[in-house]
């Protein structure tokens, strides 16, 4: 299932910021996988649904540089970080899982041209397909939970072997 997880093993250095600049981050690490999710965890954090992610391998990937993030209770063992002047949410996680999912909308992408995201970091695939609120009509493949896990087409029907 490793072409879901089409990022290379190669590390990448990305920094980031809330929206009123108070917290400033970067990040070292490889990624694990960039996609959408739906999930009531992400969704609900985020107040919109799908949740573009770019899941980022190891807990200390992440190292602020400047102000101090809090963090709160998700939905289960869920973990949100987010600018406590501000409110901007920057990464969450799992309690205890070594990855941290950033939202990829906080990098600092700007070239005073463009705010286009770098093609490293587009989505690959959509997770937790199964709690979608509309169906996705674009050619990503839908995880009905988690890469690896069961397949579904668009309309949430699984996919034929």
């Amino acid at each position: 299932i490793l072409y879901f997880l089409n990022m290379s093993a190669e590390t990448v250095t990305q920094t980031g910021q809330c929206n009123c600049g108070n917290i400033k981050y970067e990040i070292a690490s490889t990624v694990r996988f960039s996609g959408y999710c739906h999930c009531k965890a992400c969704s609900r954090a985020m107040g919109q649904s799908p949740v573009h992610l770019v899941m980022f391998n190891g807990a200390d990937c992440i190292k602020v540089t400047a102000g101090n993030v809090k963090h709160c209770s998700g939905i289960g063992k869920m973990r949100h970080a987010f600018c406590g002047d501000c409110g901007t949410g920057l990464y969450q996680h799992p309690d205890g899982a070594d990855v941290r999912a950033v939202f990829p909308v906080n990098f600092q992408i700007e070239d005073g041209a463009s705010c286009r995201l770098p093609e490293k970091y587009h989505p690959s695939l959509h997770c937790n397909y199964e709690n979608r609120l509309l169906d996705s009509t674009d050619s990503l493949p839908k995880c009905k939970v988690w890469p690896g896990g069961e397949m579904l087409n668009n309309d949430g029907t699984p996919t034929q072997a």
